[in-house]
């Protein structure tokens, strides 16, 4: 179950090294150009989230992310069923 609703939070140009956000609901939210070096996102819901221009995505554990019309690093869109990854 989700433990942290940051649905719809403005969230761009956050440092979130290390952050365990993992089943967090960040639907809708703005991480453009945040910074997630060694997060936890694990099984985080994603849908319609901007993460244009984050950085450091490699090092996350994206383990169960929800992607649903997500906005990726690089600008696309991961539609319906695709990812960032």
């Amino acid at each position: 179950s989700q433990i942290l609703d940051l649905s719809n939070a403005n969230l761009s140009h956050t440092n979130l090294r290390e952050a365990d956000l993992s089943y967090a609901n960040l639907s809708h939210a703005d991480l453009s150009y945040a910074w997630f070096l060694m997060s936890n996102l694990s099984y985080t819901d994603l849908s319609y989230a901007n993460l244009s221009n984050a950085t450091n995505l490699f090092s996350v554990d994206l383990t169960g992310v929800t992607w649903h019309y997500t906005i990726c690093p690089d600008g696309t869109n991961t539609g319906e069923s695709g990812s960032c990854v």
